[in-house]
């Protein structure tokens, strides 16, 4: 969720509850300040009763007083009340339903007599009123969030708009590429010092990418020097005259490490280069054709073992990735099924729709399955291996996000590439 949308779903409840409590208040305030006006309003009518009704002289007079007023009834004679006001219904016999008042109940001397007198006001057109004005002050305040709401909105997004660029600038960015670094003036400290950071961060990222990849460049090409000399040398001691068997046999040996040494450093460098994205080339690869490729190479080797293979590429599938590294990954899974595989052991290879299969025969790991694709994480037996293949093949598919998987099933070892 967005920070702007999170806040405005803050603003917005908070809102809805001002809305919701505020309502209702104003209603009930405008009501209360209204029944105050009216009792005071009672109030003055029952002095202003009080001066008239003294010139009252008898029942007739005080009867046709109260014909002209139907709001003042004077009733029978009764000892000094207090003054109270209270809500009250009566019927309107024309529209046939009660309707609210506010009655003042009070004693009146007429003629020296005391009467109980009470004076009432109708509250109809009062309710409609304070409903009016309800209902004017809850649109005002509804059209006043709204407004807020739209004006904060609009203005948050031209506020944040330097920090959407810069999001948007180290969503594109790529070490491996020279990029004009992202210079944002919005006006805000906190901006402007983020942007400085992110600056300065990727200046050093870099820094230290370009060291990085010139010192794996630089190393590897030291270490091929000293060891073709060692090759050389060593292709000259066993071709001399004169050697021994245990002689040969050392040598032999050395010759084997130093060809490892070869295959390891070659093998760390590509490693290396996929970690470090340089291989930003990106085309449509055959499965098919890379595979059969493969087999070509490798059927001599195959064939002296010897296993049986049964190969099944009647269908296929692209992959978008540089050759170079889509067709080492299909080789090291093939070639390590091959060099793994005993001998008279079976090696079955297919593409399906979803995968790319290979299963061989032989006896389970000797070591956690979990290590499998780690570099030198498990024991190599193969002497003519350094134990990076799997390590080579696991780094390729996270690269392109593919899926490599490894059971054993069945006495047999599965390696998949899921697409």
């Amino acid at each position: 969720m967005k920070l702007l949308t999170k806040t405005s779903r803050i603003l917005l409840g908070y809102a809805i509850v001002v809305l919701l409590v505020s309502i209702p208040l104003f209603y009930f305030v405008i009501e209360q300040l209204y029944y105050q006006d009216i009792d005071d309003a009672l109030r003055l009518r029952k002095e202003e009763l009080i001066i008239r009704t003294k010139k009252l002289q008898s029942e007739r007079d005080i009867a046709l007083w109260l014909a002209m007023d139907n709001d003042v009834k004077i009733g029978a004679s009764a000892p000094p009340l207090r003054d109270s006001i209270y809500p009250k219904l009566y019927l309107d016999t024309l529209a046939h339903e009660m309707e609210p008042y506010r009655e003042l109940a009070t004693s009146l001397q007429v003629n020296h007599r005391r009467y109980r007198a009470t004076i009432r006001r109708s509250l109809v057109e009062s309710q409609d009123l304070i409903v009016g004005i309800a209902e004017v002050q809850g649109i005002l305040l509804i059209i006043l969030f709204i407004g807020w709401l739209l004006i904060n909105r609009n203005i948050s997004k031209k506020i944040w708009s330097p920090f959407d660029q810069i999001i948007d600038w180290l969503q594109n960015y790529e070490v491996d590429k020279e990029q004009t670094l992202i210079y944002t003036d919005s006006g805000v400290m906190e901006f402007d010092q983020l942007n400085r950071v992110v600056n300065e961060l990727v200046n050093k990222n870099q820094k230290t990418y370009s060291d990085q990849k010139n010192f794996i460049e630089n190393a590897s090409h030291e270490m091929q020097t000293p060891v073709a000399i060692l090759q050389s040398k060593l292709d000259l001691l066993l071709q001399s005259q004169g050697l021994t068997r245990e002689q040969a046999h050392h040598l032999q040996s050395s010759y084997e490490v130093i060809e490892r040494l070869t295959h390891l450093n070659q093998s760390l460098l590509l490693l290396s280069r996929i970690e470090n994205q340089q291989f930003p080339d990106l085309v449509e690869v055959s499965i098919k054709t890379a595979v059969a490729k493969i087999l070509d190479h490798l059927q001599a080797l195959i064939d002296d073992k010897p296993i049986s293979l049964s190969v099944y590429l009647n269908a296929d599938r692209m992959l978008q990735g540089h050759p170079v590294l889509i067709e080492i990954l299909l080789s090291n899974l093939i070639t390590n099924a091959v060099h793994h595989t005993p001998a008279k052991g079976h090696i079955h290879i297919a593409i399906t729709d979803h995968c790319f299969l290979i299963e061989k025969s032989g006896t389970p790991l000797s070591f956690d399955h979990s290590q499998l694709f780690s570099r030198f994480g498990k024991k190599n037996t193969n002497r003519q291996g350094v134990g990076l293949g799997l390590a080579i093949a696991h780094e390729i598919s996270q690269l392109y996000q593919l899926k490599l998987h490894y059971q054993f099933r069945e006495q047999k070892h599965q390696f998949a590439i899921v697409f």
